[in-house]
C-alpha cells in the first residue's frame, strides 16, 4: 500500500477508503503529505488502521518485532503526524482505543495478555468489517467487538468448486525449438539446466501435440466386493521441449516435473499407473539402452533421435509407450530420503527393463528418463476424485496403486 502511495505523485480522486489492517509498519513522514492532500481534497475519502500492542510479543523465544518496529509504533507515528491537521479525539470503542478526528478513525488494541492477534483483530474481532463500515451512514461502530458479528450470514454447507489450475499457455512464437535448447545448455551446471528446463515449461514451449491428452481406464474389485473403474488422461508421449517438427523428450529432475505438473493440473505417475498407461498406449516400442555419457544433454538429443528413427512412419501424436523410464511416486521414497523414483521401459511384450528403483539421488538425471504427466482430476465410476485424495481413500486407492496403503502422491523437498 505504501508502494502505491510513493509511485505516485498524489493519491488518486478515485480513491475513497484506505485501511490499514495491521499493516501500517513502514508508516514514516513522506507519506504525511500524500495522505493530507488526499484526506483534504474529498469529504468522503476516509482513513482508518487498525493495530494492537504488539511490541512485546515472542514466537519461538523471539521478540517479533524490532525495538522500533510493528505496528503500534507505527500508528502513533501516524498519530503524531497527523494531530496537526487533523485534531484527535480520544476515547474507547470496545476493546481499543480510538482516536477520532472526522474522516480518520485509528484503532490500538492494548493487548494485555501479550498474544499475536493479527488474524483474530482482523477477523474474528471483525476488523475488516469496521474499516469498510466506518462514516457509513447508520454505522454505529457495534461490530467491533469479542466475538463474530457475521456468523449469521455464512451458509452452511456451502461446497465451493475447486480451483482450476492454469492452462499451458500457447507456444511462443519466437520459442526455442528443441535442437537449439540441447544446445543452449553446452557448459551450464546442472541447477542452470534445470533452471533453463523450468523456464521454457512455464513459457509453454512444448510441441502441441502433448496438449491432446488420452484416455487410460483400469478397474478392479475392491475391498467392497464390488467392481469399481477409474479413466484418467494422460499425454501421449513424454513431455519435450520445442516445437512439433523440432522437439526433444526432456528428462528433467522430478521437482521441476512436480513443479510443471502442478501449476497445470496434472500428477506424476504411480507404477501401477505406468503399466495400465502402456497397456492402454497404441504404438510399443523395444527400449534401446545408452551406456556412455548418460547424463549429458547431448545424450538427451541422442536418445530422442532414436526414438524418432523408430517411430518413422507413425503419426504425430500418437499414444506412445516403450520408450523412456518413467519418474514415479512411491511409497518407497519414505525408506530413503532425497532420492528419485523410476520404473518402466517396457519390452514390445510388456515386461519392464526397470523394476521400481530409488537407487538415485533426486538431482541425477539421464537420458532415459521420462515425464509422462497425468491429468490430477480422475473419475471413478463416473464421479470426479483428484490423484491424492484416491490414494488417500483405502477402499479405491487399488485403483491407481499396487502398493498397500499408498502415501507418497507426490514429490517434496
Amino acid at each position: 500500500m505504501f508502494g502505491f502511495i510513493e509511485g505516485v505523485a498524489a493519491i488518486p480522486d478515485w480513491i475513497e477508503r484506505i485501511a490499514f489492517l495491521d499493516a501500517n509498519y513502514n508508516f514514516d513522514a513522506r507519506h504525511v503529505a500524500k495522505l493530507t492532500d488526499w484526506l483534504h481534497r474529498s469529504e468522503r475519502n476516509t482513513l482508518v488502521a487498525l493495530a494492537y500492542d504488539d511490541r512485546e510479543i515472542m514466537l519461538d523465544g523471539k521478540k517479533v518485532v524490532s525495538d522500533s518496529g510493528g505496528t503500534w509504533r507505527a500508528t502513533h507515528r501516524m498519530i503524531d503526524a497527523l494531530q496537526g491537521a487533523f485534531p484527535f479525539t480520544i476515547d474507547t470503542l470496545g476493546d481499543f482505543l480510538r482516536y477520532r478526528s472526522g474522516q480518520v478513525e485509528l484503532l490500538l488494541h492494548p493487548n494485555p495478555a501479550n498474544r499475536i492477534l493479527h488474524t483474530e483483530m482482523i477477523g474474528e474481532m471483525n476488523g475488516y468489517m469496521h474499516a469498510l463500515l466506518v462514516r457509513r451512514p447508520g454505522y454505529d461502530g457495534s461490530v467491533l467487538r469479542a466475538s463474530r458479528a457475521y456468523s449469521p450470514f455464512v451458509e452452511a454447507g456451502l461446497s465451493l468448486p475447486a480451483a482450476a489450475p492454469m492452462a499451458i499457455p500457447a507456444r511462443p512464437h519466437a520459442a526455442m525449438t528443441g535442437s537449439a535448447f540441447i544446445a543452449s545448455l553446452a557448459g551450464q551446471s546442472r541447477d542452470g539446466i534445470e533452471a533453463s528446463i523450468a523456464r521454457e515449461l512455464r513459457a509453454g514451449n512444448i510441441p502441441s501435440f502433448l496438449r491432446t491428452l488420452r484416455t487410460v481406464e483400469a478397474s478392479g474389485v475392491g475391498p467392497d466386493s464390488a467392481k469399481h473403474v477409474v479413466a484418467y488422461e494422460v499425454m501421449p508421449d513424454y513431455l519435450a521441449i520445442g516445437s512439433d517438427d523440432d522437439f526433444v523428450r526432456m528428462p528433467m529432475t522430478p521437482y521441476t516435473a512436480q513443479a510443471f505438473c502442478e501449476m497445470h493440473g496434472f500428477a506424476l505417475p504411480t507404477r501401477k499407473m505406468v503399466n495400465d498407461i502402456w497397456a492402454a498406449a497404441t504404438t510399443h516400442l523395444d527400449p534401446r539402452p545408452l551406456t556412455v555419457d548418460r547424463d549429458s544433454a547431448r545424450t538427451f538429443l541422442q536418445h530422442h533421435r532414436i526414438i524418432e528413427e523408430q517411430l518413422a512412419g507413425v503419426p504425430r501424436g500418437a499414444f506412445v509407450a516403450g520408450i523412456k523410464k518413467d519418474v514415479v511416486v512411491t511409497n518407497k521414497l519414505l525408506e530413503r530420503g532425497q532420492r528419485v523414483a523410476i520404473y518402466g521401459w517396457h519390452y514390445v511384450n510388456g515386461q519392464p527393463i526397470q523394476p521400481l528403483y530409488t537407487g538415485h539421488v533426486d538431482w541425477y538425471v539421464d537420458y532415459s528418463h521420462g515425464i509422462r504427466p497425468v491429468r490430477s482430476m480422475m473419475h471413478v465410476d463416473g464421479v470426479s476424485w483428484t490423484f491424492e485424495k484416491l490414494m488417500a481413500n483405502p477402499a479405491l486407492a487399488y485403483l491407481v496403486s499396487d502398493e498397500p496403503a499408498p502415501a507418497v502422491a507426490r514429490y517434496d523437498r
